[in-house]
C-alpha cells in the first residue's frame, strides 16, 4: 500500500492506524471530561429562574445545645435580586429530614400567604425531594409534612419543588443557622447582612 508517496506493509499500517485511533480517543476523552466538569460546576452553582419566576431556596439547621431547629428561605426574582426572605426556629430539635420537611412546608405556606405566584422551591435534601414527587408513606412524623406539601402542589399547579445541591444553596443555609439567635419567626423585606455575600457570590 502507498502513503505519503510511501509504501508501507501491513505492520506500518497496524501501527499507523492504532496511533491515530489513539489521538481520537484522547480528544475524545478531553471533550467528555470537559463537558462532565462543566456539568458538575453548573450543578454547583445558583441558577437563575426563568422569566416571570420567583425562586426560593430553603433549608434547615440543627442546635443540639439549645435543642431547637432553625429555618430559613430566600425569594429572588429571574434578575437574581433579593425579594424576601423568612427565618424561624422550632423546638424541640428534629431529625434531619423531619427538619428539611418543616422548612419546605413552611416556606410554601409563607410563600402562599404573601401572594408569590409561580414559585420554584430548593432544597439540597434530595430524600425530601423524592418523597414529594413519589407517593410513597413511610416515617410518620416525617410523611404527615409531606403529604401537606403535597396538598400545598396540589392547590398551587405554579409551585415546583426541585432538589439543588448544597453549594448552590449557600443562602439559605446562612440564614438557617442565623435564624437561632433571632426572634422565633422574622420576615425579612431587605436581605440581612449575613447573606449578602452569598447574593452577590451567586451572581458573579
Amino acid at each position: 500500500m502507498i502513503w505519503n508517496q510511501k509504501h508501507l506493509v501491513a505492520h506500518d499500517i497496524c501501527l499507523n492506524v492504532n496511533w491515530f485511533w489513539q489521538k481520537w480517543y484522547a480528544v475524545q476523552d478531553l471533550r467528555n471530561n470537559g463537558r462532565q466538569q462543566a456539568d458538575i460546576d453548573f450543578n454547583m452553582r445558583w441558577q437563575i429562574p426563568e422569566y416571570g419566576r420567583l425562586m426560593c431556596n430553603v433549608d434547615a439547621s440543627f442546635h443540639r445545645a439549645s435543642d431547637k431547629t432553625g429555618i430559613g428561605c430566600c425569594v429572588r426574582n429571574n434578575a437574581g435580586i433579593f425579594v424576601s426572605a423568612l427565618t424561624s426556629w422550632t423546638r424541640p430539635e428534629l431529625s434531619p429530614h423531619e427538619g428539611e420537611t418543616l422548612g419546605l412546608w413552611q416556606a410554601m405556606s409563607w410563600a402562599f400567604s404573601s401572594g408569590f405566584q409561580n414559585v420554584i422551591f430548593e432544597t439540597d435534601s434530595k430524600m425530601l425531594v423524592d418523597a414529594v414527587h413519589s407517593d410513597s408513606a413511610g416515617i410518620p412524623k416525617f410523611y404527615v409534612i409531606v403529604s401537606k406539601i403535597r396538598g400545598l402542589l396540589a392547590l398551587h399547579y405554579n409551585f415546583e419543588v426541585k432538589f439543588v445541591r448544597r453549594q448552590a444553596n449557600m443562602v439559605a443555609h446562612t440564614l438557617a443557622k442565623a435564624t437561632i439567635s433571632n426572634v422565633n419567626r422574622h420576615v425579612y423585606d431587605y436581605a440581612p447582612l449575613c447573606i449578602q455575600y452569598y447574593l452577590r457570590n451567586d451572581m458573579s
